[in-house]
């Protein structure tokens, strides 16, 4: 249970006017939630506690609020070391297992300096982003068996694509879906939504040549 503590989680949901943000990165623990244009940070380590919503930063355990300019000074200030340390450690994970990791990057940074947009975590003809890195128990193990996985799920023109990664084993499992509801295991599929996928971003042209890998002889 101790490396799970350790490693290095991230999530990042993004849609048309919705974005999620889960990181848990060296003991800190981070939390962002967009809805439209209104968005509330929630950070967590062993001495702090606070929330940061609509130009306001509550300290849960100084029993403090701060407003406006101070309130946002003060919530990049405690959230600049973590962001270094979340960038570092993707980036680490992606020289040594080859996931893509701009996107996840660009807006941990983004996070920085309180700027949420998710379509910056979109392409032009992706509708939906889910970019899952973290630990799953092993339902095929005996015990508490576990292994580090990267979930990658995009809706691309009401079509779907998901490739999962287990980062020790190396093994992979691909997905595909007509319509982004029903999903199957069909490579042939996959391979055609694929292929069709034109992305212009730099970023969602790391992913594509990534979800190429899974499918490529």
């Amino acid at each position: 249970m101790g490396e799970w503590i350790k490693e290095t989680s991230f999530k990042l949901v993004a849609s048309q006017g919705n974005l999620v943000l889960q990181c848990n990165c060296r003991g800190k623990i981070l939390e962002v939630q967009k809805v439209s244009t209104r968005f509330n940070i929630k950070y967590f380590t062993n001495e702090r506690r606070v929330s940061y919503e609509n130009g306001k930063l509550f300290d849960f355990h100084g029993l403090t609020v701060l407003k406006g300019e101070q309130a946002s000074s003060q919530i990049t200030e405690m959230l600049s070391s973590m962001i270094s340390e979340v960038g570092e450690d993707l980036s680490s994970v992606s020289r040594e297992a080859g996931i893509p990791v701009i996107v996840a990057i660009t807006s941990i940074e983004d996070l920085g300096k309180l700027y949420l947009d998710e379509r910056r975590y979109l392409d032009f003809s992706t509708t939906y982003l889910e970019y899952d890195l973290g630990r799953e128990y092993l339902k095929d193990r005996p015990g508490f068996a576990s292994e580090r996985r990267f979930k990658l799920t995009i809706h691309v023109q009401g079509r779907g694509l998901k490739t999962v990664h287990w980062l020790e084993s190396g093994r992979g499992e691909v997905y595909a879906s007509p319509d982004s509801v029903n999903w199957g295991q069909d490579i042939g599929e996959f391979r055609r939504i694929l292929g069709e996928f034109r992305p212009t971003s730099q970023a969602f042209q790391e992913i594509r040549e990534y979800m190429n890998a899974f499918v490529s002889p």
